[in-house]
């Protein structure tokens, strides 16, 4: 592999990096905060779905009254602490890659940065996924779904079947990549 045909391919993986960060980013952020109401509700309750969690209140209720399940970003449980700095920690790196990506598609002529990125990139899914297995289990473990006549929603689905994706994706460039990194391993062992 020549000169030229190494450095064009260490381009399209910081693009590739780029670009599936970008869409976990929007995939995470869609899971997490995307609010609709859902039709008919049940019987006197209607359902806000906040993507990870749903929760009701009675359709007769008064302004201030308390709604069936807390508000999930509201929440100050210590365990959803934990899981509110693991999701945001995520998404700020899968972020960081996307920028990273996008400067160094131009600019990184040495390909330095290639195999921190990929890696940070596999981090961000893998906290993503341990978060979402957190908030499962605590959820569960609490009994909140039947005290608080709560479900998980679509977005539980979304958020963890993406970074699963995403994990998998940052795998998948790591693979096409080797070369690249074998081949800058040995370049540096050769200089010595």
């Amino acid at each position: 592999m020549g000169p030229r045909n190494f450095e064009c391919r260490i381009h399209r993986i910081y693009l590739w990096m780029s670009l599936v960060a970008l869409a976990s980013c929007v995939v995470g952020v869609v899971a997490l905060a995307s609010p609709s109401w859902t039709e008919g509700g049940y019987g006197d309750y209607e359902y806000l779905q906040t993507g990870i969690i749903l929760f009701c209140h009675h359709r007769n209720s008064q302004p201030g009254d308390r709604l069936c399940a807390p508000l999930l970003f509201g929440s100050d449980e210590k365990w959803f602490e934990a899981v509110r700095v693991m999701s945001l920690l995520s998404w700020v790196l899968l972020f960081t890659v996307f920028v990273l990506g996008l400067v160094l598609h131009f600019q990184d002529e040495q390909h330095t940065f290639s195999l921190p990125l990929v890696t940070a990139g596999f981090l961000a899914g893998l906290i993503g996924v341990v978060a979402a297995i957190v908030l499962a289990v605590f959820w569960t473990a609490q009994n909140v779904i039947h005290k608080y006549d709560v479900s998980i929603s679509w977005g539980y689905a979304v958020y963890v079947i993406w970074h699963v994706i995403t994990i998998f994706l940052f795998t998948s460039v790591c693979v096409a990549g080797r070369h690249i990194w074998i081949s800058q391993f040995k370049a540096r062992h050769h200089h010595k």
